[in-house]
């Protein structure tokens, strides 16, 4: 499930500073438009598995909130970083507001990565990363 959060960075973005200008915002919007209905249901899941892994999980509640706290970080990059640049994007081809993107992926990127560790651990059956011991 987490590809859909490596694929943009790695692929998608980096490629939009080659679409030719003149198709750039019909491209950008063919985009945005139709991966808003698949990332905001996968973002809402995301959030509810993470309050309830908090509420259900009390002997891991440190491992847990860390968790949660990483949801509410990518919430609010998304929110106010990510969603302004694509704003931008939409009126057309920029390739400093494409260089953003990319680079303000990266944190978001780290913390879905923090996510999945976290996760694969508690599925694997381990109580906990060390760190967390």
């Amino acid at each position: 499930m987490k590809v859909e959060y490596y694929t943009p960075l790695k692929f998608l973005c980096p490629a939009m500073a080659h679409i030719d200008r003149a198709r750039f915002t019909e491209f950008h919007n063919m985009h945005t438009q139709p991966i808003t209905f698949v990332v905001g249901p996968i973002m809402l899941v995301e959030l509810g598995t993470a309050i309830v892994l908090l509420l259900t999980r009390r002997q891991e509640l440190l491992v847990w909130s860390v968790g949660l706290g990483a949801v509410f970080l990518i919430w609010l990059s998304t929110a106010f970083v990510s969603v302004p640049i694509h704003n931008a994007l939409a009126r057309g081809h920029d390739l400093h507001q494409i260089e953003r993107l990319i680079s303000t992926n990266w944190p978001r990127t780290i913390l879905w990565t923090l996510r999945l560790v976290l996760i694969s651990y508690q599925t694997a059956g381990f109580s906990s990363p060390p760190l967390f011991n």
